[in-house]
């Protein structure tokens, strides 16, 4: 959770006097996950610009690494592998540079520093790999190539291949065995396989295998650690299991899209989990269903196994409101360890009559139902039951979303916002003035009552899900 309280009035561009509260956890989605080799540590990177580093056995967070802060999208994280050694990280997403090159970072995990970096993407880069012999490492992009760089001790890492993907590359993965990459692309219900074994010797041939089967757009795709099998799913409800040669296994039962899937350390047991949240572990091959997991209450994007080989499994998996890691068992859907912050999202949010803000952690909280408040004007917490009035006259009176992008204003006027600089339209608030404060994935933004630009309000680092301005105009508070 992070939250912003802000002067609301000005006209700087920048929020001068914010109050920031933090719960020293992930403040927006972790996309991917991680353990280290050593079955030690977790590493988790997030689209709020960091990376941090958990004890596995406590859950405590031992290090963390931020990303450039930069407006709206730019240092999102997205993507991150380790090494087979466990040596280095390397980590990307859209880590944009001064003259527009997408960077990927590679750090020495027992220094906690950047020593290398790859240097080449010209978009997001949305997966990285490295291969089993450590030699090389392996990057997808929304620039539609994969590109292959080699691992070395120098200050950058070196482009040895470039394969055009044919579409935007939102996922790939690495047998660890045979050294195949396969890729899921924008737009295409078919895997498209890459042989990397031959590189040295022969250099890459670009001549793919295609994998047909899936109906909708593939999503995810994963190999076991034995590289016997591989796992995919896509945006139609799909979740199949294949050999590693490309012939078909089984379908596996899903009520939801899939997005995250990890097989367990010995390639006998994979797991699935959706949009809601809801997670399900099967047997490989023969898909008999263990477990349901039903630790996060919303969307799952990374799942990990542990590699420890110690006569029990355990899973990682990262999202939910809280944007938290669960530790779980796939026998028995219990948790074992939750990996987090020291505080709980804030879900609802809204300032009153006057100059007191409330708040809620419950998701299915009724309007007007809050945990605690807190008011500015006696600079007094509240927590226990507050009694919330809500303001005398409704501000978003006259003001509609009409589109992901767009709100529609009073008197024929209406707002657009940029997919790329802004993204989608999460909240607004209008105010007093007619001003209307826009909440959206990249941006917070301040129109005037006919749509024009006034102010942006910097701080986020990932998401704004939800802004509320109080009544006289002053303040604005909003969460990420």
């Amino acid at each position: 959770m992070c939250a912003c309280i802000c002067g609301a009035g000005g006209f700087a561009t920048h929020c001068d006097q914010c109050i920031v509260i933090n719960s020293l956890g992930h403040s927006a989605k972790v996309q991917n996950l991680n353990y280290t080799p050593d079955g030690e540590k977790i590493i988790s990177v997030s689209e709020d610009k960091t990376v941090r580093i958990w004890s596995a056995s406590t859950g405590d967070m031992l290090k963390k690494f931020e990303s450039q802060i930069g407006d709206g999208s730019a240092g999102m994280l997205y993507a991150s592998a380790v090494s087979p050694d466990g040596a280095l990280l390397s980590i990307s997403g859209y880590t944009v540079t001064p003259d527009n090159q997408v960077y990927i970072a590679i750090i020495d995990i027992n220094e906690g520093v950047q020593v290398e970096t790859a240097l080449g993407q010209s978009n997001v880069v949305n997966s990285l790999a490295f291969t089993p012999n450590g030699k090389y490492l392996v990057s997808g992009s929304d620039d539609a190539t994969v590109r292959v760089w080699s691992v070395s001790p120098s200050a950058s890492y070196n482009e040895v291949a470039t394969l055009n993907a044919g579409g935007p590359v939102k996922y790939l993965a690495m047998n660890p065995v045979t050294m195949d990459v396969a890729l899921a692309v924008e737009g295409k219900n078919e895997i498209t396989v890459y042989g990397l074994a031959m590189l040295e010797k022969s250099g890459l041939k670009a001549n793919p295998r295609f994998w047909n089967r899936h109906r909708g757009e593939v999503n995810k795709i994963v190999f076991s650690p034995d590289g016997t099998y591989m796992a995919s799913s896509s945006h139609s409800k799909e979740f199949f299991l294949w050999r590693a040669d490309g012939s078909f296994v089984k379908e596996l039962t899903t009520a939801e899209p899939i997005n995250a899937i990890a097989f367990s350390h010995d390639g006998k047991i994979v797991v699935g989990l959706d949009v809601t949240g809801h997670g399900i572990s099967y047997g490989v091959p023969g898909g008999n269903k263990f477990t349901d997991f039903n630790g996060h209450a919303n969307t799952v994007m990374a799942a990990v196994f542990s590699p420890l080989d110690n006569g029990s499994y355990v899973a990682a998996s990262a999202g939910g409101n809280n944007n938290e890691i669960h530790q779980w068992n796939p026998i028995n859907g219990k948790t074992v360890r939750r990996v987090r912050g020291k505080g709980s999202a804030i879900q609802n949010l809204a300032f009153g009559s006057g100059l007191e803000l409330f708040n809620s952690q419950n998701v299915i909280s009724k309007p007007g139902d809050f945990n605690r408040s807190f008011d500015f004007s006696l600079l007094k917490l509240n927590s226990e039951a507050p009694k919330f009035i809500s303001p005398a006259q409704d501000f978003n009176r006259g003001i509609a979303q009409s589109s992901e992008y767009r709100p529609e204003l009073p008197k024929n006027e209406s707002i657009e916002n940029s997919p790329d600089t802004d993204g989608r339209i999460v909240d607004f608030q209008g105010m007093q003035n007619g001003n209307v404060v826009v909440a959206s994935d990249f941006s917070l933004s301040m129109y005037d009552r006919n749509g024009f630009f006034q102010k942006d309000f910097i701080g986020h680092n990932g998401s704004i899900c939800s802004v509320t301005v109080s009544a006289d105009g002053r303040y604005l508070a909003s969460r990420g």
